[in-house]
């Protein structure tokens, strides 16, 4: 596949990010001009500092993350994401896991060899 400029990649991704950033400006300025209220949540200590690091990233703080998100939500009437729920497959695997059991890889090439000592 060809990549660079003039093969489509690079513009495809820009107008895929100013896609993103009228939406994300549309949605504020929505947000902004409404009535407000509170809405209290419990979160765990890590995962809430893990989002606000992750969020001052991006130049945001948490209480403009959560309006885009339930603005998105009320425009699109689903979540902006998919949720899956594991099949017993997956289940099976991750109490595999969970209870200690099966394989375990130091760094992708370990996996790799893991994977491939079979053949």
């Amino acid at each position: 596949m060809r990549m660079g400029p003039g093969s489509g990649c690079v513009e495809t991704a820009l107008l895929e990010v100013y896609h993103i950033c009228v939406c994300l400006c549309c949605t504020l300025m929505e947000v902004e001009t409404m009535t407000s209220s509170t809405i209290h949540i419990r979160v765990d200590d890590e995962t809430k500092a893990k989002a606000v690091r992750a969020l001052e990233a991006m130049g945001l703080d948490v209480s403009t993350a959560v309006r885009i998100y339930l603005a998105r939500i009320g425009a699109e009437q689903r979540l902006p994401f998919e949720l899956r729920v594991p099949n017993a497959v997956t289940q099976e695997a991750i109490s595999e896991l969970e209870g200690g059991r099966g394989h375990r890889a130091e760094n992708v090439n370990d996996l790799l060899d893991q994977l491939n000592a079979d053949d």
